[in-house]
């Protein structure tokens, strides 16, 4: 467990891991759910799927023994609260019923020109204006290969359904190779 507390505590400071925490989290919308989903459809039987999804949709291949790493490695993926530092475009959402604080955005974004202190002022009260219709993502911390090259991030939203996202590492830039994976609800 205290094993846990530590990687919740230093995760969002490694640059590497910063890194594709941004580019997983520019292919969604600014509302995210602040408790990560723990990629538990990650399946180990599902293998030869998630290769051919990738191939025959995305072009893309990857070696069979990185899919099986990602996927032993996502049952030890820390699912603790996320913090802003971590997800530094994002607005942070308790879930359906709770509002957005329009406080908390002005300070986390530290909005000082009055165009954008409108923009998300409105954007904020649209979000708080009407819980069954909100829309807001949830995404997971990425989970590795062994290598430390490859990464799944997991990505739901709260009205379509999600997405296993396969990233692979050049230097200190994340590319999403494609979607292993697509559901709807």
């Amino acid at each position: 467990m205290t094993l846990i507390v530590i990687a919740a505590s230093t995760f969002g400071q490694d640059k590497s891991v910063q890194n594709l925490l941004d580019t997983a989290s520019k292919s969604i919308g600014q509302f995210v759910k602040n408790v990560p989903l723990n990629n538990s459809r990650l399946y180990i039987g599902d293998t030869t799927e998630y290769k051919n999804y990738l191939s025959e949709v995305f072009q893309q291949t990857i070696y069979t023994k990185y899919l099986i790493e990602i996927i032993q490695n996502s049952k030890l993926v820390d699912t603790s609260i996320w913090l802003d530092i971590e997800l530094p475009t994002s607005i942070l959402t308790e879930g359906y019923k709770e509002t957005v604080d329009f406080n908390y955005v002005l300070k986390k974004f530290k909005l000082t020109d009055k165009k954008q202190i409108r923009y998300y002022r409105k954007f904020v009260n649209d979000f708080n204006s009407d819980f069954v219709s909100r829309k807001f993502y949830y995404m997971s911390r990425p989970v590795f290969d062994n290598s430390k090259e490859y990464a799944v991030v997991t990505i739901s939203n709260s009205f379509e359904g999600g997405m296993l996202t396969l990233f692979k590492k050049n230097g200190d830039t994340w590319h999403k190779l494609g979607n292993i994976n697509r559901w709807r609800y």
